[in-house]
């Protein structure tokens, strides 16, 4: 059958009712499981359905249950509690409901990006070619940062009921928050400026140092090309690609820092006997482009992608290059298509139904949709709707 996980925060079960919530997933959407947002950054949220309040909610971030601090005695870097779960675990008390009604749980985390933890360990957060470090993202390559996430992978999946850990906005953190200097570089008809997101933090250039990469030439390379394109003495035309071309210390650097953050994703296998799901909803590229994309397929059992990716990974099926021996027909089953119905780009029926019955067709084993404290009351109709057209297509 083709399947809907509906996202939720811990917040949105709380002010609605947990088992109202519940109820109108499996009832009135026939949703067959829950997304539980356990895990995110500080974040303030519009939520226009009827009758909840408060209307905006503001959470500093942090984790959306009761850790075990056992798990954590390796890092230094300790799970910082939502205030409100000290009352209660909230994910527990989810598990136990979502089991009674037959839904699939998983549980969400973006475990790197966490301004609490960054106010409290500044020397674990990324830093940019000048110095300056970030005020919400914590490096991969640092190896507290590193032991942290493998302890909340290991963590969660203490809880006999969770399906599946879901690892959102999969990317390597940002090492330059988008503040409006770094906005201002958008001007620039090139994408060099995107060398403001790599990190340069003393972790990550010792490490490098180590596999014999050098970083600090890297890091002379990056400011050189950065100082040349405010003075805007660059050529006409000038790219990412070219420079990279031109400089290979640049180039190895990057392509370093990509792969330790993927050896990251590849150790939960070593600490999480849970199935890895990894969401692609923020990525910088499509799925297909991403440089890492088959590795990040193979080490994945599911992912979840929005229509432009799939549609991108079905072309790439037809030409069978750089997915050779990771990507079969079978494997589109194991892609959700991700329905952002929290982004005003969906505002008809007809285009869910248009959606759903499409990735049904496509082979693709269900949706995830985002995010139910932001979907209106019609809107859930659009949804049940279009489940009802692709669970009908996928019939034998």
């Amino acid at each position: 059958m083709f399947a809907c996980h509906i996202c939720c925060y811990p917040w949105d079960l709380l002010d609605e009712g947990l088992t109202d919530v519940l109820d109108c997933l499996r009832d009135r959407i026939a949703a067959t499981g829950l997304t539980l947002i356990v895990a995110t950054d500080e974040m303030e949220q519009f939520r226009p359905r009827s009758g909840v309040e408060p209307r905006i909610h503001r959470t500093t971030g942090g984790v959306y249950f009761l850790p075990n601090e056992e798990k954590y005695q390796a890092t230094r870097l300790k799970p910082p509690i939502w205030e409100q779960h000290r009352k209660m675990d909230v994910l527990a008390k989810v598990s136990e409901e979502c089991a009674g009604r037959q839904l699939d749980l998983r549980v969400g985390i973006n475990p790197l990006l966490c301004r609490r933890l960054v106010g409290k360990h500044p020397e674990a957060a990324c830093k940019n070619a000048y110095g300056i470090a970030s005020r919400n993202a914590l490096c991969p390559g640092n190896p507290d940062v590193r032991q942290y996430v493998l302890s909340l992978v290991g963590d969660l999946s203490g809880y006999d009921d969770v399906s599946a850990i879901v690892i959102e906005d999969v990317q390597r953190p940002p090492a330059t928050d988008p503040a409006p200097h770094v906005q201002a570089l958008a001007m620039f008809d090139t994408d060099v400026a995107d060398l403001l997101n790599v990190c340069f933090c003393e972790s990550c250039l010792q490490g490098a140092e180590r596999d014999g990469i050098d970083g600090q030439a890297a890091l002379r390379c990056v400011r050189s090309a950065l100082d040349r394109l405010g003075s805007r003495a660059i050529p006409q035309g000038w790219t990412l690609a070219d420079l990279l071309a031109d400089n290979p210390s640049i180039a190895r650097y990057i392509t370093w820092t990509d792969a330790v953050y993927l050896d990251l994703l590849k150790r939960l296998r070593e600490v999480s006997n849970k199935s890895i799901i990894l969401s692609f909803r923020n990525a910088p590229q499509t799925f297909v482009e991403l440089e890492h994309a088959p590795d990040l397929f193979a080490l994945a059992d599911r992912i979840t992608i929005d229509a432009e990716d799939l549609e991108g990974v079905i072309d790439e099926l037809s030409r069978g290059e750089r997915f050779a021996g990771v990507l079969t027909p079978a494997s589109v089953k194991n892609m959700d298509l991700l329905l952002r119905m929290d982004e005003g780009s969906i505002d008809e029926a007809p285009e869910v139904v248009r959606q759903l019955t499409w990735a049904a067709e496509a082979g693709a084993g269900g949706t995830t949709v985002s995010h139910f404290g932001t979907i209106l009351d019609h809107q859930l109709d659009w949804l049940h709707q279009g489940l009802r057209n692709a669970r009908r297509v996928m019939q034998p």
